[in-house]
């Protein structure tokens, strides 16, 4: 199940199996019409930047991984008024480093994973930190 079409037809597979179809159909529906409904009310908005990270980036033993583009996931993150700052050329699901975040400066980065709930305001150090060097360099250099 790469995409949300996909996740959406197995669902009714499951339900078909289940000798339950029309409660399928019922639960698709329901999907797409909410689907739908977050879309309209966001067409007028502008995306915001965003990077979706997977696992926990507390540990710094453990790589980084990010959410690519044409990912069920990345998907869901358009739905819901983001759009993703990873370019499509890259994996489905590369591994970055913390530099590669600060290079592209997300809006928003959201972090799945066991530990995600606590590492929101680290984020935000790490980018304020690498935005205020910056400007320190480029008032240096003038």
């Amino acid at each position: 199940m790469s995409n949300l079409e996909s996740i959406l037809t197995t669902t009714q597979i499951i339900a078909d199996s289940l000798h339950t179809p029309k409660a399928g159909q019922q639960l698709v529906q329901q999907l797409k019409t909410g689907i739908d409904h977050y879309q309209s009310r966001l067409d007028s908005q502008t995306p915001k930047q965003v990077l979706l990270l997977l696992g926990d980036s507390n540990d710094p033993a453990r790589d980084l991984y990010a959410v690519g583009k044409g990912t069920f996931l990345d998907e869901l993150l358009t739905v819901a008024g983001g759009e993703n700052v990873l370019s499509s050329n890259m994996a489905k699901y590369p591994k970055i480093s913390k530099e590669f975040i600060i290079s592209k400066s997300p809006e928003i980065i959201i972090e799945v994973g066991p530990m995600s709930g606590r590492v929101y305001f680290r984020w935000i150090q790490i980018l304020t930190l690498a935005k205020i060097q910056l400007k320190s360099m480029q008032t240096k250099g003038s």
